[in-house]
């Protein structure tokens, strides 16, 4: 067996080029399905790293007359808890950030509003003091209390073992530290620094967070009873929200619950899951067309051996033992390029470890790694190809017959019609997957040219945006906010690269998610029917038109439209025509609910624009209605700021502003409005460099194999050529010949793609932006590509046989 390996290798090292070729196909055909089972396996089949991960679920409110989704309450939330035989633990846990100031420094940190209930059913328990008692978590008189992340313990804290028992400061109120969570918990929720009490919320943020049904803004989570399966449940909690309806007409009427399996709702699980697998059929297309490159290669290379196995057989060699030397080959080149497939797969999910939490927006438990799975799957992919890639050319070299080979000067040979038809049926199946990945790959170009270009209806260039919140506890008149909101824009104006500055409430452009329910004037306060859900901004004087906001009717907000004036707002045209169809807006008024509880009347009618972001399901609800700021403060702010230029020193100026005004309120989330873009277009230029990087591997391997099979059948038939030549035939007739096997094959092969992609194109409708599965330039232009890529590899061996020396084969000496 030694000898026999030993000759092997000695075998590949001989044709050097074609053994590299061999292993970087394999490699890249095996790593590239490594990385993205890697992935698949991380995402859609990991284990929850949670107590009983497989029996959490999220909750969430579903209007059943949109079939929009809402965050909960937390009343509804009590009630459920009371009520539900199904689910068990149900609590809240929302993620938010809190102004924090220990040592007489403040910053922005990640808070999460957790019930009494919430680390017992995650299953965590802390590493120093203890969780939150019951008693603290009391609607009527919640304790200042909080429990650190272990990061926040270490970052701001330096790991003190004394810190159990020490005071903190949020939002202006003293916190009493009674316990540090274990390194190794991680939230379902991304960047949460410390925990309160839910119910806390009434202090630091406003009365009516934990007191009114209507204020729908928290998460909720709970585990399924032994037994219970996700559909029981679910009959149970609509139930229940019925039985709340009735109960509850003005809150609840209209609104049901909807149950999800904690996986599925921490992200877009269905388009994330589409995304994966689309990756994974490209990165099996590599693999197959890799493989089939493979076999043509060794195909070629036993058929050229031939005269080899002759004199083995003759001077008495078995042909067991000559079947045992090509499975050795086929092994070597196998084993090592899984190996490098597997180095490389290492390295690319690593790679994507670092882009793909941020890129697909997924839960921080979540991680890229490859996994036993990834790794068994490759181990047996590398195992069936070295089956087929050494028995498959061992049987075409002993498929010999000996007298004829040893009589053969090497002049070629006619091939054998069914290994033809085999090395046929690999480049044209190498042309097929090539086609399907490309067409692929173009509708994902052309998404994601679409979402670049895409116009949000705004300003976005040179536009630098930061966030600050007004704790209550400092600002408990809405005088002293002004104030505040008329400094910064003073001073921000001052600045030597500023334009302009403005503020805008309580999200900012383009990423706005805040709902309000309004009732226009003539219906009913009470019916449920007669409130339209809209979203809602609030911002400076004139903010609209320095947005670039086109202002279709009436007037932009103005500095007379403050605390002394009646409320005014505009609306955007999808909400005039919904409100009032046919009428004109300007005059109307609306009631705003609480806690403004007044009349608004509508002084402007402003264009629409993408306020939710370009991805969300609700990009197309234009429903806005705005506030100015300075009628309706907003606990979280934006300011945003027009530059001259680049700006590079405005976002340090910007946070000295902060700190001369009132160092207790730091400044966060500093970003220019394009970078905020991009970062949303993360997900899609990913998948799309993955997708095309997959199509240009198979376009490339397709050509090569197209290639190798022409070079091939030129070398095997130049004998033939020779005798035709010799015969009358001239070099334009032998160039036609060639010409046109190689342009069959890649015509069969465009074809069968074309077809196949046609059938799986409706599967990507849903990760495509404004553009159709079906759009005719790229079908028209993908065949064009790989035909032009191709003409080479058809030409040059073509060309050859066209310049064959008929007397060189006939020439004995």
């Amino acid at each position: 067996m030694l000898y026999d390996l030993r000759h092997a290798l000695r075998a590949l090292l001989r044709r050097p080029g074609l053994s590299l070729a061999v292993l970087l196909i394999l490699a890249l055909g095996i790593g590239a399905t490594t990385t993205i089972f890697s992935i698949a396996s991380s995402v859609l089949l990991g284990t929850i790293p949670y107590k009983d991960g497989d029996r959490l679920v999220a909750l969430e409110t579903l209007g059943e007359r949109d079939g929009v989704v809402f965050q909960v309450s937390y009343l509804d939330t009590e009630s459920w808890r009371e009520q539900s035989r199904t689910l068990e633990m149900i609590s809240n846990g929302s993620g938010s950030s809190l102004n924090l100031t220990a040592d007489g420094q403040a910053e922005r940190v990640g808070v999460s509003f957790v019930s009494a209930t919430y680390f017992d059913l995650f299953g965590v328990r802390p590493a120093l003091g203890r969780t939150f008692l019951p008693e603290e978590v009391q609607r009527t008189g919640p304790a200042a209390v909080t429990v650190l992340s272990h990061g926040l313990w270490k970052r701001r804290f330096g790991g003190d073992p004394g810190i159990v028992g020490k005071d903190v400061q949020l939002q202006g109120l003293s916190f009493c530290i009674v316990g540090v969570l274990p390194e190794s918990f991680v939230d379902v929720t991304e960047g949460i620094d410390l925990y309160v009490p839910v119910t806390i919320s009434r202090m630091t943020q406003r009365e009516g967070y934990v007191e009114d049904r209507l204020v729908r803004w928290m998460n909720a989570y709970a585990r399924l009873r032994p037994g219970v399966s996700l559909e029981q449940a679910q009959d149970e909690m609509l139930r229940i929200s019925h039985d709340l309806a009735a109960t509850f007409p003005e809150t609840n009427r209209g609104y049901a619950v909807k149950i999800k399996p904690l996986r599925t709702r921490q992200f877009d699980f269905e388009q994330m899951r589409l995304s994966i697998l689309t990756l994974l059929l490209g990165a099996v297309f590599v693999l197959l067309v890799g493989c089939a490159n493979v076999t043509n290669l060794l195909l070629i290379r036993a058929v050229e051996r031939r005269k080899e196995v002759a004199l083995r057989l003759a001077l008495g060699i078995s042909r067991l033992r000559l079947v045992r030397h090509f499975v050795l080959e086929g092994a070597i080149l196998c084993l090592v390029g899984a190996a490098l497939g597997v180095g490389g797969a290492f390295f690319a999910v690593g790679l994507l470890a670092k882009l793909g939490n941020n890129a697909y927006n997924l839960p921080p438990y979540i991680h890229f790694a490859v996994d036993l799975r990834a790794l068994g799957v490759a181990v047996l992919l590398s195992i069936l190809i070295s089956v087929l890639i050494g028995v498959v050319p061992a049987r075409e070299s002993l498929n010999v017959d000996l007298q004829a080979e040893l009589r053969s000067e090497g002049k070629g040979h006619s091939q054998a019609s069914g290994t033809a038809f085999t090395r046929s049926a690999l480049v044209v199946s190498s042309v097929f997957f090539s086609v399907v990945l490309l067409i692929g790959a173009g509708l994902m170009i052309k998404s994601m040219k679409e979402l670049i270009e895409d116009n949000p209806g705004f300003r976005v260039d040179h536009t630098l945006s930061a966030r600050f919140e007004l704790p209550v506890t400092q600002f408990k008149s809405d005088e002293q906010a002004y104030l505040l909101y008329k400094r910064v824009i003073d001073k921000a104006r001052a600045l030597p690269d500023v334009e302009d500055a403005g503020l805008w409430a309580p999200g900012m452009p383009g990423s706005s998610t805040f709902n309000k329910f309004i009732v226009p004037e003539g219906r009913s306060l009470t019916a449920q029917e007669d409130k339209i859900r809209v979203y809602e901004h609030r911002v400076s004087p004139g903010m609209v038109r320095k947005m670039g906001i086109g202002v279709h009717l009436g007037r932009d907000f103005t500095e007379q439209d403050d605390a002394h004036h009646p409320l005014v707002a505009m609306v955007s045209q999808s909400a005039a025509e919904a409100i009032w169809p046919g009428q004109t807006p300007l005059g109307k008024r609306f009631w705003v609910g609480p806690p403004q509880s007044a009349w608004a009347e509508v002084v402007g009618v402003a264009t629409d624009v993408d306020q939710r972001g370009r991805l969300v399901p609700m990009r197309d609800f234009r429903l806005d209605v705005y506030f100015p700021l300075f009628q309706m403060r907003s606990r979280g702010t934006a300011i945003l700021l027009h530059l001259r230029g680049e700006g590079r020193q405005a976002a340090s100026e910007l946070n000295g502003i902060m700190q001369s005004i009132d160092p207790s309120i730091p400044l966060y989330d500093v970003e220019t409005l394009e970078e905020r873009r991009h970062d949303e277009e993360a997900g899609v230029r990913l998948n799309t460099i993955l997708l095309i990087f997959f199509a240009a591997a198979a376009l490339m391997l397709a050509v090569v194999g197209i290639y190798s099979i022409l070079v091939y059948t030129v070398r095997q038939q130049s004998f033939e050529i020779g005798i035709r030549m010799a015969l009358g035939a001239d070099q334009p007739d032998i160039l036609r010949h060639f010409l046109w096997k190689g342009v069959v094959l890649l015509a069969i092969g465009l074809a069968a793609g074309l077809a196949a992609a046609l059938g799986l194109a409706k599967t990507m409708a849903s990760i495509l932006f404004n553009v159709s599965p079906y759009d005719p330039l790229v079908f028209l232009a993908v065949p064009c590509v790989i035909a032009l890529s191709s003409l080479p590899a058809i030409l040059r061996p073509a060309w050859r046989a066209a310049k064959v020396d008929p007397s060189s084969l006939f020439r004995t000496s």
